[in-house]
């Protein structure tokens, strides 16, 4: 239910008459501290656009003058795009379209803004149909970057060269508040740093291969951006599972059907090679039936095929699974909470 299937790797040498081959998947990871499935349907509120006519004690890149502050307004901007595009691939909240950004002029910079008045918070919920507002509140970055002479040993010699580092430190202060009465349902501080670092012989050669200011700004918002929504709604990540590819002709014509996710097909070649009489080969079939079970999301039932291919052959690699299984089935609970998905 919960897993895509993408793609394989080249194969991996597991035993001595079965080999294996590894697979991406990817697995839907709970909230840290979800706000869902109370919010829903979300607006997404930019209270950090600086007015062009003010002046503002902002730190290094990002200091007065309206060329910079037009940088950072189009930053604070796309920590706002960035966070409709994450939240959109989660199934905790609905499809965030453009009517559903909004962005407030401030002249008023500083860490800890008051809270959105409660009936603002209700009004704008009302007009746009949302059951609550996920707000960045502050936003500041420090940039430092510099280039140093070192001096290391190539070849028995001692020679210079240059290294590059650029840093950018973040602090940004989100707010989600609830329709239900206005109020604040979560306040999280981000305070983190960015780092990139390159050496060479040469300091143009340093320069070219370090991002630019641009680039490392727009990280810095999708990084603030994934940050918070990963904390409030369920998201999907990448993660690698091993399943047996070869040792008969059977397990050949299987693995075809897992990587073309004909997963029906694979399951009846499995349940016949269990009839045979070798454990290795009906080990491996249980270990791929209890793969074709997590990619439906039916953990219980991978579980159950899990432990039978480590009662006919004992290996690291299946008591490693199962404990990876028993995570995913402790999180399939807590994803159905946060789904408001009731059994």
């Amino acid at each position: 239910m919960f897993n895509k299937l993408q793609l394989i790797l080249s194969p991996l040498v597991f035993a001595s008459c079965v080999s294996m081959s590894t697979l991406k998947i990817q697995v839907l990871e709970p909230a840290s501290v979800p706000v869902t499935p109370a919010l829903e349907r979300a607006v997404l509120l930019n209270r950090m656009i600086l007015d062009h006519e003010k002046n503002y004690e902002i730190p290094d890149t990002l200091s007065p003058g309206s060329v910079i502050i037009e940088s950072f307004n189009r930053t604070t901007t796309e920590i706002l795009f960035s966070l409709a595009d994450i939240l959109n691939e989660s199934p905790g909240i609905d499809y965030v379209d453009d009517s559903k950004l909004l962005e407030i002029k401030t002249d008023d910079v500083n860490f800890m803004p008051d809270l959105l008045e409660p009936n603002l918070v209700m009004l704008i919920c009302d007009s746009l149909e949302a059951d609550g507002i996920i707000s960045l509140e502050s936003y500041y970055v420090e940039y430092i970057d510099a280039i140093t002479e070192k001096q290391g040993v190539t070849e028995s010699v001692w020679q210079n060269y240059y290294k590059g580092n650029t840093e950018l430190q973040i602090y940004a202060l989100w707010r989600t508040y609830i329709k239900t009465d206005g109020g604040l349902v979560d306040e999280y501080l981000i305070r983190d740093t960015m780092e990139w670092v390159h050496a060479a012989y040469t300091i143009s050669e340093v320069r070219d291969n370090l991002p630019s200011t641009d680039e490392i700004l727009l990280e810095g918002a999708y990084f603030t951006a994934l940050t918070y929504a990963r904390r409030i709604s369920p998201h999907w990540l990448e993660n690698e599972r091993y399943y047996y590819s070869r040792g008969n002709y059977n397990l050949r014509v299987a693995s075809h059907f897992i990587v073309n996710d004909q997963l029906d097909n694979a399951e009846m070649i499995y349940m016949e090679l269990l009839e045979g009489r070798n454990n290795t080969i009906v080990a491996a079939a249980c270990f791929n039936l209890a793969l074709i079970y997590e990619l439906r999301g039916d953990y219980r039932q991978a579980l159950v095929w899990a432990r039978k291919s480590y009662h006919a052959k004992r290996n690291r690699i299946t008591l490693d699974y199962i404990a990876i299984l028993e995570e995913r089935h402790t999180k399939s609970g807590e994803l159905d909470k946060q789904l408001g998905i009731k059994k």
